[in-house]
């Protein structure tokens, strides 16, 4: 509100939140699928970055489709809408796809952690207490 009062549009704000739900629905449906199971046995960086490179391209395709809808929704053809994201809009969907690729990588390690320690065993050793262990006596 305040923001609003001194003249800043904080519009971006919530279409940017809207982003983020659409996004994380559809790893939420991606992790449904479980369209990785080919890569459960083996080590955790494999279905890690398998689901790092596919999530990351979901995203780059959502940033491509926001563009092509905002372009339709100002009243541009479809030649103005490629030419404007190979042209201008091409550095920012690249740097935007870089800033949510690197932040899938702790996102999908720590679920594929917690998907082999077994359903909530991560969340327990962060959040609950542990026993104490005694300290061993050397000889």
């Amino acid at each position: 509100l305040i923001m609003h009062e001194v003249g800043i549009s904080y519009f971006h704000y919530g279409f940017a939140l809207i982003k983020a739900l659409v996004l994380a629905k559809v790893i939420l449906l991606g992790q449904y699928v479980r369209f990785a199971k080919l890569f459960d046995d083996r080590p955790l960086i494999m279905p890690t970055l398998y689901k790092v490179a596919v999530f990351s391209l979901f995203a780059l395709a959502f940033e491509i489709l926001e563009h092509v809808i905002g372009g339709l929704i100002h009243g541009k053809d479809f030649s103005g809408i490629l030419l404007e994201i190979i042209g201008v809009g091409r550095d920012e969907l690249l740097a935007r796809t870089l800033v949510v690729l690197f932040a899938f990588v702790p996102f999908f390690a720590f679920g594929e952690i917690a998907r082999v320690l077994g359903e909530g065993r991560l969340i327990e050793l962060f959040f609950h207490n542990r026993p104490a262990t005694s300290p061993t006596k050397h000889k």
